[in-house]
C-alpha cells in the first residue's frame, strides 16, 4: 500500500506553497493581543475576525482575509499541490527589530510546513521591505496587494481622509519609531529655544538651532551614521528613550561648553592675559558671569533628559534629576550676583542684591526640594 508521503515523493510536480501574510508593525499583537506565528486556515480566520472587531479599519485584517480567500481558491483549483496559509508579525518599533522577528517567525513556519515557494499577501506599502526577507529563505512566486476600495462621494472621501489623518497622528504619538523624529527632536529644539528666549538670548538660540540642523543634515545626507556603524562591531541599539537621554546629555554638554568658551573670550577681551594675576577676582567674575547662563541651561537640559528617561524606566532617580533642575534654577541668580560682586567688590548695590536674592532664592529652593521629597515619600507609600 502506497502512503500519502510516498505518493508526494513520487510526484515531482507536486508543489508545497506557503501563502504568507506579514504584519510588519505587529498590529495583530498590539491590538488583538494574539501571538504569532499563526499557521492554518482556522487560526488565521479567528485572528482576522478578532483583529477586525478590535479595529474595523485595520488593513492587516483585510490582508489576512485575502490570504484565506486565496488559500481556498488555490486549493480548489489545484488539487495536486499542497497549500498552507500562515501569518507572521514584526514589531511596533519597526526597523531591524521588526525584520529580525519576521525572520525568526518565518523559520518557525517553515519548520512546521516544508514549503518550496511562497505567495506574499500584503496591504501594499510594505512589499519592498518584506520581499528580500522572504526571498532569502524561499522563492517568492507572487505578491498579492490588498487595496481597500471606498466610495467616490466627496462626503465619504473627506471622512476617510480625516480618519487617516487621525490614524497617522496617533501613529506619530504612540509609535516610538516615528515619535522620536516627529515629536522628540522638535520638542528638544522648542525647549532650548524657549529657554534662550526667556533669557533674551534669542540670537544665540537661532545660531544653535541652525548648527544642530546643519549637523543633522550633513550626517544623514552623507550617510556618516551608517559609515560609522559599519566601522564598529554590530551591537544591539539602545532603546529610543535611551537615545533621547543620550541626545539631551550631549546637547547639555555642548551648551555648557559654549558657555565656557563665551566666558573665556569675554574675560580675555576685558582683561589682558598679562594682567590676570593682578586682577584675578575680576577675571574669574567676568568669566563665570558670561558662562553661567549657558552652564545652567546645559544642566537643565541634561537633568530634564535624565528625568524623562528615569520616568519611563520607573526609576526613583527621577527625583534626583528634578531636584537638580530646582537647585540649578534656584541658585542661578545668587551665583550671578556673586560674580557681579567679584567684578565690582566695592559696590553696595551689588551687595544688597546678593543679600536680597540669598534670602529669596535659597528658601524657595529649599521649599522646592522639600516638596519633591514629600511627593517622593507619598508615591512610595502608595506603592
Amino acid at each position: 500500500m502506497v502512503t500519502l508521503q510516498e505518493e508526494e515523493r513520487g510526484s515531482p510536480e507536486r508543489r508545497r506553497v506557503l501563502i504568507l501574510c506579514v504584519d510588519r508593525d505587529d498590529d495583530i499583537g498590539v491590538k488583538a493581543k494574539i501571538r504569532t506565528p499563526l499557521i492554518g486556515k482556522n487560526e488565521n480566520k479567528e485572528a482576522a475576525v478578532k483583529l477586525a472587531l478590535e479595529d474595523p479599519e485595520e488593513a492587516d485584517a483585510n490582508a489576512m482575509f485575502a490570504a484565506i480567500k486565496l488559500y481556498d481558491e488555490l486549493k480548489t483549483r489545484s488539487e495536486n499541490d499542497v497549500y498552507q496559509v500562515a501569518t507572521i508579525a514584526g514589531s511596533k518599533l519597526g526597523g531591524v527589530q521588526a525584520d529580525e522577528k519576521i525572520a525568526r517567525e518565518l523559520e518557525q513556519v517553515l519548520s512546521a510546513f516544508k514549503a518550496d515557494s511562497a505567495i506574499l499577501v500584503s496591504d501594499g506599502y510594505t512589499d519592498w521591505d518584506l520581499s528580500p526577507i522572504i526571498a532569502s529563505r524561499l522563492p517568492v512566486l507572487s505578491v498579492k496587494r490588498v487595496i481597500i476600495r471606498h466610495s467616490r462621494s466627496m462626503e465619504l472621501s473627506w471622512a476617510i481622509l480625516t480618519r487617516y489623518v487621525d490614524a497617522y497622528l496617533k501613529a506619530i504619538a504612540e509609535n516610538p519609531r516615528y515619535a522620536r523624529l516627529a515629536l522628540g527632536v522638535p520638542g528638544v529644539i522648542l525647549f532650548i529655544l524657549s529657554i534662550f528666549w526667556a533669557l533674551n538670548l534669542l540670537g544665540y538660540a537661532v545660531v544653535t538651532m541652525l548648527a544642530l540642523l546643519g549637523a543633522t543634515m550633513i550626517v544623514k545626507g552623507f550617510g556618516l551614521d551608517r559609515y560609522v556603524r559599519g566601522l564598529t562591531i554590530p551591537t544591539t541599539l539602545p532603546s529610543p528613550i535611551r537615545q533621547f537621554f543620550i541626545l539631551t546629555s550631549v546637547i547639555g554638554m555642548l551648551v555648557s561648553g559654549a558657555g565656557l568658551y563665551t566666558g573665556w573670550v569675554q574675560a580675555v577681551d576685558e582683561i589682558p592675559v598679562d594682567a590676570i594675576a593682578t586682577r584675578l577676582p575680576q577675571f574669574i567674575g567676568i568669566f563665570a558671569k558670561n558662562a553661567l547662563s549657558f552652564i545652567v541651561i546645559g544642566l537643565c537640559i541634561s537633568f530634564a533628559g535624565g528625568a524623562i528617561y528615569c520616568l519611563f524606566r520607573r526609576s526613583e532617580k527621577v527625583w534626583s534629576s528634578i531636584a537638580g533642575i530646582v537647585i540649578a534654577l534656584g541658585t542661578w541668580k545668587v551665583a550671578d550676583t556673586i560674580c557681579s560682586l567679584l567684578i565690582y567688590p566695592t559696590s553696595s548695590v551689588v551687595l544688597i542684591d546678593l543679600i536680597f536674592y540669598s534670602f529669596v532664592c535659597i528658601p524657595l529652593t529649599a521649599i522646592g526640594l522639600a516638596l519633591i521629597y514629600v511627593a517622593h515619600l507619598r508615591l512610595r507609600l502608595q506603592e
